[in-house]
C-alpha cells in the first residue's frame, strides 16, 4: 500500500545555470493536483517569501530574487516542503550539507 505524504518534499541541487529558473520535478506534480493551472508559487525561508512565476513546471520570474536573497551558490542543496495552495517551505543547505537557518547575503559579503 502507497501512502501519500501529508507535506510532500522534493530536493534540488544547485548546479550551473541555476540563476534563471528552476525545474519542479515532474513526479512531483501528482502532489499538485489541482494546482497545475496556478501561475505562481510562494517560496518561503528564514521569515521572508518571494512570489515566484510558474511558467511549464518551471520556477521563473522572480527566482532571480530569491536566488540573490538568499545568496544561493553552487553545491547547495535546496529543499521544498509543499504546504498547500502552491506555498513552499524551503530549506538550505550548504557545501557542508549543514542547514543554514537565516538569509546569508550580508553573512558571505562580511567574510
Amino acid at each position: 500500500m502507497k501512502v501519500t505524504p501529508k507535506k510532500p518534499h522534493f530536493f534540488k541541487p544547485i548546479l550551473p545555470g541555476f540563476k534563471d529558473s528552476l525545474k519542479i520535478p515532474v513526479d512531483f506534480w501528482k502532489y499538485l493536483k489541482g494546482h497545475k493551472h496556478m501561475k505562481n508559487a510562494i517560496l518561503r525561508s528564514a521569515g521572508k517569501r518571494w512570489v515566484v512565476k510558474v511558467k511549464r513546471g518551471w520556477l521563473e520570474d522572480n527566482w532571480k530574487i530569491f536566488v540573490e536573497d538568499v545568496n544561493l551558490q553552487l553545491g547547495d542543496i535546496l529543499v521544498f516542503r509543499h504546504e498547500g495552495d502552491m506555498v513552499f517551505d524551503v530549506s538550505i543547505f550548504d557545501s557542508s550539507h549543514c542547514e543554514i537557518v537565516s538569509i546569508r547575503k550580508t553573512q558571505r559579503q562580511e567574510i
